[in-house]
């Protein structure tokens, strides 16, 4: 369920669906965090380059949280944002 990444610290990004996550989150009883962006947003490439692949960063975020990226350009991410108003 996990879309791994090279190094091994960096962020690991919960592979399934928005659906599938938080049933995952209820079943390891572990929070989750939604992380938005798309190709155009120069800040959600820069977050994910200069502080979301910090190997400190990446550890404690893959230890304590299941972490979804959403691509607020595919319909998947369309309907996630009709829920959180992501702006």
């Amino acid at each position: 369920l996990y879309c791994e990444a090279t190094p091994p610290d960096t962020l690991r990004y919960f592979d399934g669906s928005y659906k599938a996550l938080k049933r995952e989150a209820v079943r390891l009883k572990q929070p989750y965090a939604l992380l938005f962006g798309a190709s155009w947003c120069a800040p959600c490439h820069a977050l994910k380059r200069d502080v979301l692949n910090n190997d400190v960063i990446a550890s404690f975020a893959n230890s304590h949280f299941l972490i979804k990226y959403v691509d607020l350009e595919s319909f998947e991410g369309l309907e996630i944002n009709n829920e959180h108003k992501v702006s």
